[in-house]
């Protein structure tokens, strides 16, 4: 509901409107399985290592790090595909986005554990076509907070 109430406030700030706001399940939060709200000292060491060392490792019950960036690459892809040239928004949670940098960057999943987001932070994305008749991805901005200092300092 977070990402929802953050994307309605975005759309009615743009553009007047919150009724533009589409679920998209392919960005919601990784399924962490039997791990969901478990604290990291409960997380047996082992599987903890391997699942650090392996993107094709899963929680029990969970989801992969590779499975996570599939299915937000592809919801990429079909965004940008379909409006061409338009400002996208999209509010997620922490894996999807670092998921949607995996893909922009070009490098493997185990470049997730070397990424930090704030709450309610903006990584900024310009995506185009390229010469292939593909997709090109630059990283503009990651875990931008600026805005929320503005925030608090107003009366």
């Amino acid at each position: 509901m977070r990402c929802v109430r953050t994307a309605e406030a975005v759309a009615l700030a743009c553009c007047g409107d919150a009724s533009q706001v589409v679920l998209d399940d392919r960005f919601i939060e990784m399924d962490y399985g039997e791990w969901d709200g478990l604290p990291l000292s409960d997380v047996p060491v082992e599987s903890w290592r391997r699942w650090r060392e392996d993107p094709d490792f899963a929680p029990p019950d969970g989801e992969t790090l590779t499975s996570v960036t599939s299915r937000v690459s592809e919801g990429l892809l079909d965004w940008v595909s379909r409006h061409r040239g338009e400002v996208l928004v999209v509010a997620s949670h922490v894996s999807p986005i670092k998921a949607a940098v995996v893909w922009a960057l070009g490098v493997g999943e185990q470049a997730t554990w070397r990424m930090r987001l704030s709450n309610a932070s903006i990584t900024r994305l310009d995506v185009s076509p390229d010469d292939a008749d593909g997709l090109s991805a630059t990283l503009m901005a990651f875990n931008e907070t600026a805005h929320l200092d503005r925030e608090r300092q107003r009366p």
